[in-house]
């Protein structure tokens, strides 16, 4: 009898196979199901897709601590985020049938191609702007606005409100870190939030309009292919992809993931044609030759740009990071570059102004200052304590000094501490081995006093404190 084993690296391998390809089969369920919903009115197929959709979520996730444990910036970014949540599921439906599955989908790239275009502009980064441009001329061959027959200017518009989503969604889940639980947790509450208002909507307008949610006569097989039909557009359009990109995001890296994402749009006109012919689909699913270059541009493009930035971000390998001037300037020691946008502070000052406690920090400390008192936490730390808002923050750790002017509903454990820099407030101050650098508000923060590393979430995870390989 002989046996075999598999090595960790053919298994790693195995690992990275599979990331894209569950990305791609998110990518096909949720095309199949905002086709198996074309036959139905718009709103009544939003109806299907977030509510029995959301209800499946929470059985299948059992979320504890949904409304508790937000601090001010995390409760902002939930209800943005569910502003978002009914841009796309009442308007991705709606585009769907209007200029088909291929065109909303390549529009919906615009999003998050977008995410940077203006740290990109205020840096002179310009060859993911000019980049953009191909992803604009792109869709202008998916949409056909000289063409009368093709092109809907309300489609259009659907589409757009589900690509404001999807730019909405990164600068949203910054708020929460390196946190993938929470994050989770607060993508599930937006989708409860919005359920009832997308519910309503459904409803009223339907009476209103005298829509009947059965094809045909109402009969108990018509009401059950109804019900049917609906349950499976939820299934295939939020739940199973949700838990195939959350399955994904184990084996990818983050700029690996948001590659992916631009080929959405050649997935999804493929399903949307292959549908259209067979008769499975309903709605304007005709692609032209125009329209199959187009989306072949906004998939090409918006796959370069994503390339482009992820590329400026991982310049470890260089030494070099990239400021504002557009020009590449040493490196600051134990930074690890995986955001280029960050501004120096300018002057010759080698520390903080250490103005928001009420001495220096020694090596280690944590020194977290409210109301004139002073909390001084260290690695070992004295137990589980949260901190109002406004706190104050000044950390050091070697050649690393950090000052916070002021910290919404930071969190400390023993051995981190976790918050956010306040929106309006004054920048956070860092000084890495003599070289001082500001970040703008708001930031998320995640302080390891084990590792002796700081996290800020602004755009990108930026690392100081220790030198990890690029991605």
């Amino acid at each position: 009898m002989s046996s075999t084993a598999t090595s960790p690296q053919s298994a790693e391998a195995g690992g990275r196979a599979r990331g894209p390809v569950q990305m791609n089969l998110a990518f096909l369920c949720q095309a199949i199901g905002i086709g198996a919903i074309t036959a139905m009115a718009a709103l009544q197929g939003s109806f299907w897709i977030v509510v029995p959709g959301t209800l499946m979520l929470l059985l299948i996730v059992r979320p504890r601590g949904l409304r508790s444990g937000w601090n001010k910036v995390q409760k902002r970014a939930i209800w943005r985020i569910t502003g978002g949540n009914l841009g796309v599921n009442l308007g991705w439906p709606f585009a769907g049938q209007l200029i088909g599955i291929g065109a909303a989908s390549a529009i919906m790239a615009v999003g998050p191609v977008s995410v940077g275009l203006l740290d990109d502009i205020r840096a002179r980064f310009w060859k993911p702007i000019w980049l953009r441009g191909g992803v604009l001329l792109g869709i202008v061959f998916v949409t056909e606005p000289w063409n009368g027959a093709q092109f809907s200017i309300w489609g259009v518009l659907g589409a757009a409100c589900a690509a404001w989503h999807f730019w909405n969604i990164p600068k949203c889940l910054s708020a929460f870190g390196d946190d993938d639980a929470k994050k989770d947790r607060g993508m599930l509450l937006s989708n409860l939030l919005a359920m009832p208002v997308i519910a309503l909507v459904a409803i009223v307008v339907s009476a209103f309009a005298g829509w009947s949610w059965v094809a045909g006569d109402v009969t108990v097989g018509s009401v059950a292919a109804t019900i049917g039909k609906g349950f499976f557009a939820a299934l295939f359009v939020m739940v199973v992809p949700i838990l195939l990109i959350n399955r994904a995001a184990k084996h990818m890296k983050p700029s690996t993931q948001g590659v992916m994402f631009a080929f959405s749009p050649i997935v999804s006109g493929i399903v949307g044609f292959i549908g259209a012919h067979f008769g499975l689909i309903s709605g304007n699913q005709a692609i032209s030759l125009v329209n199959a270059v187009g989306i072949l541009m906004v998939s090409g493009f918006a796959y370069w740009v994503i390339r482009v930035r992820e590329g400026a971000k991982a310049v470890a390998g260089d030494g070099t990071v990239r400021v504002d001037d557009g020009h590449e300037q040493p490196q600051a020691p134990l930074v690890e570059p995986k955001n280029p946008w960050v501004r120096p502070a300018g002057g010759h000052v080698t520390e903080p102004d250490w103005v928001t406690a009420q001495r220096v920090p020694a090596d280690g400390e944590l020194l977290v200052t409210h109301a004139g008192t002073v909390k001084i936490t260290t690695e070992n730390g004295v137990g589980v304590a949260r901190f109002p808002d406004g706190c104050r923050l000044a950390y050091r750790k070697g050649d690393l000094s950090v000052e916070m002017g002021s910290v919404d509903g930071g969190t400390f454990t023993p051995g981190s501490f976790t918050g956010a820099q306040g929106h309006g407030v004054s920048d956070i101050s860092v000084v890495i081995g003599g070289v001082p650098v500001r970040f703008s508000g708001p930031v998320g923060v995640d302080i390891d006093l084990t590792a002796g590393t700081v996290e800020l979430d602004q755009r990108g995870t930026v690392r100081l404190g220790c030198v990890t390989a690029a991605e």
